[in-house]
């Protein structure tokens, strides 16, 4: 069965332990989101999908106020995840950034709107490498390569920051 990487997200996130989809989300928005977005619009048919394959099953009965129902990786959805990580290099990454799509296209724009841009840019990049440092502190022993992860995430957002101040200085002819 071929599953999208979505998919393996999720079967990675219950590898952690069983978690409803609200939970799953939550988990998604604290740690891979940064590098892969999981939404609910696709959380609940993958779940279904992986349960109709028996790689995830639900666990026990629905808990709280609105009745989540907890799932769990089954044996099969856990040699499924191994197989994943196993196997293979996947392809390019593709960057999808359209501040760095506009900035491209910015000879096209007034010197001051260009710097403009890149100055967001370079705080956007700023403030998700503050963000992601701020992690730093919340407890990873568990999970070692999940704080690996997140200073691969710093580094590139602390480098693109740095790469505007470049551009920028080159810009006006003064450092930044």
């Amino acid at each position: 069965m071929e599953l999208t990487n979505t998919a393996h997200a999720i079967l990675g996130l219950l590898d952690e332990g069983p978690r409803s989809g609200y939970d799953i989300k939550q988990a998604a928005d604290h740690s891979v989101r940064y590098f892969w977005a999981v939404g609910y619009g696709q959380i609940y048919p993958e779940l279904r999908k992986l349960a109709k394959a028996g790689l995830v099953e639900r666990e026990g009965v629905a808990r709280g106020a609105r009745e989540r129902q907890p799932y769990r990786l089954t044996t099969e959805g856990r040699k499924m995840l191994r197989a994943w990580v196993e196997t293979g290099i996947p392809a390019p990454t593709e960057i999808r950034d359209e501040m760095l799509l506009k900035l491209f296209f910015s000879d096209s724009v007034s010197a001051d709107s260009r710097l403009a841009l890149l100055r967001l840019m370079r705080a956007r990049h700023e403030a998700m490498a503050a963000t992601l440092r701020s992690f730093r502190a919340k407890d990873h022993k568990a999970h070692p390569m999940h704080m690996d992860v997140l200073e691969y995430g710093i580094g590139f957002h602390a480098w693109s920051a740095q790469w505007c101040a470049g551009v920028e200085s080159r810009l006006t002819g003064r450092n930044v």
